[in-house]
């Protein structure tokens, strides 16, 4: 019920520590695509991740079932992960 309610997100707080936003990019796009030509997942839109505007991405060509399998976002996370200070 929340996922489809803007007004559930809009009441969460920001986050007050770094943060690393990882998103895939392998969805479908064009005109049968539920995202037309907008990055995705598959499930997510790329620009469903940001929590603020100027938030920098992680972008990798994966879809989202299998994003969390990919060697590259799992290595992105460590540098993450090592490096706290950047958000």
């Amino acid at each position: 019920m929340n996922l489809a309610s803007p007004d559930f997100y809009a009441a969460l707080p920001l986050p007050d520590i770094p943060y690393t936003i990882v998103a895939g990019t392998a969805g479908p796009r064009g005109h049968w695509s539920p995202f037309a030509q907008e990055a995705n997942d598959g499930i997510v839109a790329v620009s469903e991740t940001r929590i603020k505007d100027d938030d920098a991405l992680v972008l990798f060509p994966v879809t989202h079932t299998f994003i969390m399998n990919n060697a590259a976002v799992s290595a992105a996370i460590h540098q993450a992960l090592a490096s706290p200070t950047q958000s």
